[in-house]
């Protein structure tokens, strides 16, 4: 009768506006009426975000968490109920709950190898990124060692042309003082001919 006239029956009743027919079902330990729903129905969040499997694992149904395991076990609750934080799933529920039992549930297990899996993958690209960076940062060590190298270089060819520099000007000084004493005695040569006619 659900399945038929899904569509004329509300999703939640007026005493429970936030659950739906699925949760209803699951509260009450209606395993037949579970079976059914799940045809329509499945992964729907209340108001707070807790799905079926919320509510399964909240009252310790053992029978209703291995049929809703497999569909509902990474949906977070998106605010505090019950004294369940914001965005836990039906598996971190179960550990602040204590529900153990559950815990070994091959899709439970699953979901917490696939997060330590996903946790390795980051933390594998977080270590590719660094290895990156650190060979990034040593080509640009090198090539600043390289540039500093050829600074010095420029800079002690600087100081050689300063010093052939100052070498030439000081050449010049000695040629030019060489040319006015040339010039000066030219000069009184000339004069001592003068005389001497």
């Amino acid at each position: 009768f659900v399945i038929n006239n899904r569509r004329e029956i509300p999703e939640t009743m007026p005493d429970f506006p936030n659950d739906t027919l699925l949760m209803l079902a699951v509260q009450n330990n209606a395993i037949k009426s579970v079976l059914l729903l799940l045809k329509v129905e499945k992964c729907q969040q209340n108001a707070v975000g807790w799905t079926a499997l919320h509510y399964a694992c909240y009252s310790r149904n053992q029978k209703m968490i291995e049929i809703l395991k497999d569909l509902e076990y990474n949906i977070q609750t998106t605010q505090q109920y019950k004294g369940i934080p914001a965005g836990s799933t039906a598996f971190q529920m179960c550990q602040i709950l204590g529900v153990s039992a559950n815990l070994d549930c091959p899709s439970v297990i699953q979901q917490s190898q696939s997060r330590s899996y996903s946790e390795n993958q980051n933390y594998n690209l977080i270590l590719s990124e660094n290895k990156m960076l650190i060979e990034a940062n040593q080509k640009l060590v090198q090539n600043q060692l390289k540039l500093e190298s050829k600074i010095q270089r420029m800079q002690a060819l600087e100081k050689d042309y300063i010093v052939y520099i100052e070498k030439l000007q000081d050449k010049i000084k000695h040629a030019t003082e060489i040319s006015q004493s040339l010039s000066k005695a030219s000069k009184k040569h000339e004069q001592q001919l003068k005389l001497q006619r």
